[in-house]
């Protein structure tokens, strides 16, 4: 069975009032759930509904679509400061304060490299974004997210609190 008719059946599922509790480590799957918790290494970070978690994001992203994507990130890691890239296959995503400034000395770094570029501009953050600004938070002046760990907000079914 593919993911996309799994996840058709998992919204049949839902209509028909049923609560759903997934798991997954894919980020873009967990985007379509009603509420989410991030999670690193055992412990909740964050906790709500896709579209307010993405808000969290203090940075902006700068995608980069290049067969070169692994060289551009490591050059502009190497070469920008205060910025943090990440590879997603062809793509590579920035995350910065002054997306003009940054795309504009992405641009020049990029071209005097000799490496070539599809095509440069702002998105909006994905889950995946925000979760691995969250993990690089302390790598650099412009760490995007400073958000506290949070505590599930689901109760034990043990009345002693205890797990």
């Amino acid at each position: 069975m593919s993911r996309r008719d799994f996840w058709r059946i998992l919204y049949e599922i839902v209509k028909k009032g049923v609560s759903i509790l997934v798991t997954t480590a894919y980020l873009d799957e967990a985007e379509r759930c009603d509420r989410i918790g991030l999670m690193d290494q055992g412990k909740v970070l964050v906790t709500g509904p896709p579209h307010d978690i993405k808000q969290l994001m203090q940075g902006k992203i700068l995608t980069i679509k290049s067969l070169d994507a692994r060289k551009i990130n490591k050059l502009l890691q190497e070469e920008l400061t205060g910025v943090n890239g990440t590879v997603f296959g062809d793509t590579v995503h920035i995350v910065c304060q002054q997306i003009q400034k940054t795309q504009d000395k992405a641009l020049e770094l990029i071209q005097a490299a000799g490496l070539g570029l599809d095509e440069i501009k702002e998105a909006q953050p994905s889950l995946e974004d925000v979760f691995n600004s969250m993990m690089s938070k302390g790598k650099g002046p412009d760490d995007p997210l400073d958000v506290p760990p949070m505590e599930p907000d689901f109760q034990s079914a043990d009345s002693s609190g205890k797990p």
